[in-house]
Formats: C-alpha cells, structure tokens, sequence
C-alpha cells in the first residue's frame, strides 16, 4: 500500500508541475525560515547553559531610590559586599566580584595586542564552569600577579598551551604576570567575554574608592546551597547595604542565571517583562507565522485543486475503498510532499546560513551529525504535513461516487468559503508583519538620528594609558595644535557607558532620610565643550578658578532631585569635602534608549582614562594620523587605538537593529509565500471561469472591467485582512515601544502605507493571470469541451 501512495504521489507531482512547484516551494521556504529561526532561538535560550551549577548561580542588583520614589536597578554594588554575603549567610557558599571588563595591552616579547580581561576573586573558578586545560585551580588565583589565558592567547603567544605555562607577561607596560593555568576557550554562549583572568587585589590596589561601602563599581555574584530561590535570597540580603551605609535606602535582591540575558527589564524594581525574552517569543511567533502561512498555501491549492481529482476519488469508492482508506492516502501525500519540502528546506537553510550569520553577527550552524537535529525536523516535517494535509485529506476523501461519476461534484461550498478564511489569514499576519517593520524601522532611525543632549559625531576617544597619563598636559597641547583638532579633554569612562555612582553627597534642604544615587564623573578641563554638550546655568570648569578642583557641575536631572531651583552658587560636598555648584549641563543621554537619564555630577579630578578628542569632518585620516603621531611620540610602548563616540553608540543599540533587520527579512519572506498560494489560487480561479471570461468577452467586455472582474474577490479578502490586522498590530507594537524611555509615536501613515503595500502586492499577484485570462482569445475557452 505505501508503494501505491508513493507512486500515485510522484504521477501527481509529475502531471501538476506548476501546482506541485508552488507547493514545494512554499512548504520549503516556511521550513528553511522556521529553521534558521530554530537555530537563533536555541541559541539564546542556551546562553550560559553549559554551567555545571548554573541553578545555583545568581548577580546581585541594586534598587537604588531616588526622589519622588522613583526606583532604578543597577549591577553595579559596593566592594564590601561580596565577602558580607559570604561570612553572614551560610546559605551562601561562594561569592566573588568581577571588574567590568575591557581591553588591556599584553606583551609577550616584542608583541603587543590588547586583549579583554577580568579580575575577580578566587571563589569565581568554583563558581563558574570554565575549565583549565593546565593548572591548579584551587591555587590560580591565590597570588596577586598570577594570570590565567585561554588557549587562544596560548597560542598567539607561544606556539602552545603546554609552551605558555609558568611564563612571564607585561599588563599595560607595567606588571608582570606568571601564567599559572590555560583556560579552555570561554563559550560563545557565554555572559561573560574574556581570553584572561587576573586576581582583583591589584585592581583593589588601583581603586581604592572600591571599599567603601557607599560607592558602586563592581559586580558581586553569589552561589548558593541547592534549594535556595532568588525570593529567600532576596529577601534576606535586602537591607545588607543599609545596615552598613547608614542613611542608605538602597535595597538589595538577586537575579538567577537563567535571566542574566534574557530578562534585563527592570521599572521601579522589578523585572518589566522585557529584554532580549522578548525578541525570542517575537521571532518564534513570525517562525510559527511563516510555517502556517506555507501550510495554508497547501491547504488552499489542495482543495481548488480537488476538481481534478473528484473522478479518480468516485472510482476508489466504487472499487471498495473506504474514506478513512482515501483519508490515510491524502494524508500520506501531504507527508511525502512535506517531507520533500522539508529535506529541500534544511538544503536552503545550509546554502543561506553563512550569508544570516554574516548579515545577523551570529555564529549559528547545523549539526547535521547529531539525532537532535533529524529528531527535530522529523517532528517539524511531521507536524506540517499534518496540519496541511487534514483538511484535503477530509474534504476530498468525503466526496460521494455517485455525483462525482454523473460530473455533479461540486467544489465550492465550505471548500471555497475555508480558501477565502485562510488567504484572509495570510494577509492578516502578512500586514501584521509590515506594520511591525515599519515601526521597528521608525524607532531605529530615531535611535540613530535622535539628538543626545551632546554631539556624538566626529567625536574620537582613545585610552589613556602607559605614559600617557604623566604626561597628558604636553599631550593635550600638542594635540590641540593640530589643524582639524578642536578639543581635547579626559574623562574615567565612556560617555555612553559609565558605570560609577555614589550617595556620598550633601548639600542644603537634603532630607537626612533620603540617600539618593548619582553618577559622579571626574573629567578634565574643556570636558563640556569637546562633547558638544550645553551649559544652561553658570559656567563649565576652567584654569582661571583654582577653587574648581573642589566644586561641582551638575545636570540638570540631578538639580530637581536635589530640590535646588538655583543651584549655580549653592554648596555641596562629595565624602565630606565641600564645593561650589558653579554650573549646571543641559541633560544629555549617556546610555541606551531604553534607559532613563541619570542625575550627574561632575568633578573636577585627576582620574583620567579615556582622552576625548573632537575632529573636524574635513580628512579624518590626515587628522588620525596627526594624533597617531603626537601618541606614539610620548607612548611608544602602545599601539595607536581609537574609538568613534557615534559607533559604539550604534553597537549599544546593535541588538535592537538586528532585530529590525531579521523582522525585515522575515516579513518580506512571510509576504512572499503568501503570495505564491495566491499566485496558484488565482491561476485556478481563472481556469475555472474561462468560459465565463469568453463570454463575457466575446459581449464587449474589456481588458480592465475583466481583471477587475477575477481580482475583486482576492482584493476584498486582503482588505478585510487589513481592517482585522491594524489593531492588533497597533496593541502589540505600542506595548513593544513602552520598553524604550525614548520613542516614536505610533502614526496613522504607518498603518496606512503597510494596507496600500498589501493591496497593491496582492493586485500584482492576482492581475497577472486575470490579465493574462482577460487577453486571451474567446474562442478557445469556449470551443466544446
């Protein structure tokens, strides 16, 4: 019996070419799409997964109040903390800080590369599943100038792991390290990115400021005893900060490892349902839309094909097959074709994975040698031919022989009724998808145009290390004698990513109660002006004033929390140490657009580690090579290293504009499968009314009132569509847009232009045949049959 499905399959494969093209095709694509889909899914949801105690792993985060009850959470935690939660909860076994990492100059003989690192604490090798090819991990981190590399390093380094053991290297031209173990490379499903890890004493060394309990600048994770939830945790290490920062209203909670990169939405202290979680649903719903949209198609060209069959379904019943018999036949067919589709699929998905990999930033691949991948297609394959398969299946087998042998059997019907549903379906999630473009697309380009509060273009930053720091002042001048050089200043950090605050401040009218958070700043002479940020009261930092290396300028976010209506004059002081607010900047955006504007405070302090260099647009290299050269005359030892303020701005935001490239690619496919099924039910609809047509003709009928004739039905059914998709669609994307602080309106024009794109795709679709219908010549659609 299987040999006979099997063949009568391939003859009707074989004898309706276009119709089975259509069909393969469109399962095909949907396959390939729900794939690749697959792949990026499984991806993100397996970050971090490899972690042998990742059930037990957990960060501790900040709710940091501010006034007016505002609630914002931060990672960043006191220098304390880590070894507090060690010694005063036994349910607490381990714990370790870890710096924030960066790019740190190595060299290794006469080779130099920066390189990413971290320094942490010992507990963090017993936390954390990342092995050590060579070395004592008990021991690694227990000396300060140890170091341990990945193999990676090992190699580029020296030759092997086994070669690299027990070495010595130079960090940032100044310590020297001993390897003492060679970490197998750090998954790319990882949290954390680094190729080396150094104990953090040195760091704590550097960075004094660490231990107070008053300042934030370093993550803390813990590891706990099996059993132990993020609500007990949280709740008994809540006032840990409080208890040890008296006036401090900084409550404490944790977060599990499974969230770490999924879920990372928080309003007013809690997790908000966002994050990259939501990018996950979002592309698993357009996979599950795609694959749906194709199983219509199958459905719609089955049964309006289902005339040519109608005959050969009367003899089978005549001869003594059973319509559960007929039932198992069609469904066998759909499985075949969805099984050839689907082997056709993954070939598609092999032959574009390189160029989704490229365009997306990703590393996906298929493991074809693995039961996990033919498993999963098996039940995909298996699902689809079900799903478009029943319906024919159903429909046809339920035709009665004595009406289909007299010519009497009849095609519309709930057949045709369930064709115009499902096209309007299609068209449904169809406009969907291009009202979610659209919008997706409006906020990037507000993202990448949005003004900051300061000027991100041509704005270049470099790091301030080796001898660079000494000798800044001669630096600066020089630098600032170049021809397209029209500022010089220095900050800690970057300006769309600094991570320091304290509640260490005073100044009159604080209520003695309230301990609020500021993101305190040190930068240089000129700082203002060289960001193109604006000074609104007062007057920015200068030479001129000596007394300026003790006060203030401020934002204007933290004057209203302060309650100040005039600050510039008013007195406060940073640890005890008074100044002067001698200005206040126009507020400018430092982070993500998903984020809310930080009171800021900056002062007047020797901490520099990135110089921050405002260009002319005029012949940048000329004007690089000129700062490359005053660099590398006063630091030799360090190669020439450069960042754009208004690149990394857009890699900030990266993970959004993926996003809205792969829903681009996605709906344009989802579009174009729905329309091949309209493409083939268009082609059937005019077959069956050619007569009609040569009638109709043959009375004066002209070309126009014909097309319009055969597209009307298809056009009504996508306008439906239309007026069914666009709340939907208005709900899901307002509720998209509510995770960015900054955002675009939701606009008539967008809902408008995507129901015009629709109607229009689909009057291309369908006027090519009713075109085609409509040209041809009457007498041959009405000679005798």
């Amino acid at each position: 019996m299987l040999t006979n499905f099997i063949k009568i399959t391939l003859r009707n494969l074989i004898k309706n070419k276009t119709h089975a093209a259509i069909n393969l095709f469109g399962l095909a694509i949907g396959l390939a799409c729900t794939t690749l889909i697959a792949l990026w899914i499984q991806r993100e949801l397996s970050v971090n997964d490899f972690h042998v105690n990742k059930g037990q792993l957990f960060r501790v985060l900040e709710n940091q109040t501010y006034a007016g009850n505002e609630i914002f959470t931060f990672a960043a935690t006191p220098g304390p903390l880590a070894q507090k939660l060690k010694d005063d909860f036994p349910e607490i076994t381990h714990a370790s800080r870890v710096t924030w990492g960066g790019q740190n100059l190595i060299t290794v003989g006469g080779l130099s590369f920066y390189e990413a690192g971290l320094s942490v604490d010992p507990d963090f090798m017993e936390m954390f599943s990342f092995p050590l090819v060579l070395g004592n991990i008990e021991t690694a981190l227990a000396e300060p100038n140890n170091i341990l590399i990945s193999e990676e390093l090992a190699n580029k380094y020296y030759g092997s792991a086994n070669l690299a053991m027990d070495k010595m290297l130079q960090i940032d031209a100044g310590d020297d390290y001993k390897v003492v173990g060679i970490l197998k490379n750090v998954p790319v499903n990882s949290s954390f990115d680094f190729d080396f890890l150094l104990p953090l004493d040195n760091h704590l060394k550097r960075n004094g400021w660490l231990e107070n309990w008053g300042s934030n600048g370093i993550r803390t994770y813990l590891m706990a005893q099996p059993g132990a939830t993020v609500a007990s945790i949280s709740d008994k290490i809540k006032n840990v900060v409080k208890d040890n920062n008296e006036g401090s209203v900084v409550d404490l909670h944790v977060q599990a490892m499974a969230d770490w990169y999924l879920r990372t939405d928080f309003e007013n202290g809690t997790y908000a349902g966002g994050g990259r979680i939501e990018q996950v649903r979002m592309f698993g719903i357009i996979a599950i839309f795609i694959l749906l949209i194709a199983c219509i198609n199958f459905m719609n060209l089955s049964t309006a094909k289902s005339a040519s069959r109608a005959l050969e379904v009367g003899v089978r019943k005549v001869t003594g097959a059973t319509r559960g018999m007929l039932a198992l036949q069609f469904l066998g067919e759909s499985a075949l074709m969805s099984l050839i589709a689907g082997l056709l699929g993954v070939a598609l998905a092999s032959m574009f994975l390189p160029y989704f990999n490229q365009l997306f930033e990703l590393e996906l691949s298929l493991n074809m040698a693995g039961t996990t991948f033919w498993v999963g297609l098996a039940s995909i394959v298996s699902l689809t031919g079900l799903v478009a398969g029943s319906y024919p299946a159903l429909f046809l087998s339920g035709f009665e022989p004595v009406k289909v042998l007299k010519g009497l059997a009849i095609t519309g019907g709930r057949a045709a009724n369930l064709r115009r549903a499902l096209v309007t379906v299609q068209f449904f999630i169809s406009v969907f998808l291009i009202i979610s473009t659209i919008v997706i697309y409006q906020q990037m380009d507000l993202i990448r145009h949005q003004r900051l509060g300061y000027e991100k273009e041509n704005l270049v930053f470099l790091p301030i290390n080796g001898t660079l720091f000494e000798k800044y002042e001669t630096v600066k001048t020089e630098l600032s004698q170049l021809a397209n050089v029209m500022g010089v200043s220095h900050t800690t950090g970057w300006i769309h990513a600094w991570g320091n605050n304290t509640s260490d401040y005073d100044w009159p009218g604080k209520d003695p109660e309230e301990d609020i958070l500021i993101q305190t700043v040190p930068v240089g002479y000129d700082f203002v002006a060289t960001i193109g940020a604006k000074i609104s009261e007062g007057r920015d930092f200068s030479p001129e004033f000596p007394a300026d290396s003790s006060n203030f300028v401020i934002n204007e976010t933290a004057a209203r929390l302060m309650g100040l209506d005039a600050p510039v004059g008013q007195q406060m002081s940073l640890h005890g140490e008074p100044g002067t607010i001698v200005g206040v900047v126009s507020d400018f955006h430092v982070g993500s657009f998903r984020e809310k504007q930080d009171p800021l405070v900056m002062t007047l302090r020797d901490f520099k580690n990135w110089m921050y260099v405002r260009i002319s647009p005029s012949d940048y290299q000329a004007t690089l090579s000129g700062i490359e050269t005053v660099l590398k005359k006063h630091n030799p030892a360090y190669p020439f290293e450069y960042h754009f303020t208004d690149q990394e701005y857009e890699q900030l935001h990266r993970s959004e504009q993926r996003t809205g490239e792969l829903a681009k690619v996605f709906a344009f496919l989802a579009i174009f499968v729905s329309c091949l099924g309209l493409f083939g039910l268009a082609s059937f609809s005019t077959e069956q009314r050619k007569k009609e047509v040569g009638i109709r003709k043959v009375l004066g009928a002209s070309v126009t009132n014909l097309t319009g004739l055969l597209s009307k039905d298809f056009l009504v059914l996508v306008i439906l569509a239309i007026v069914l998709a666009t709340p939907l669609a208005w709900w899901a994307m307002n509720g998209w847009l509510q995770d960015f602080e900054f955002r675009v309106d939701l606009q008539w024009w967008m809902f408008a232009l995507s129901g015009i794109l629709a109607l229009l795709i689909a009057f291309l679709t369908v006027s090519f045949q009713s075109i085609k219908a409509a040209l041809a010549n009457p007498v041959d659609s009405l000679r005798s049959d």
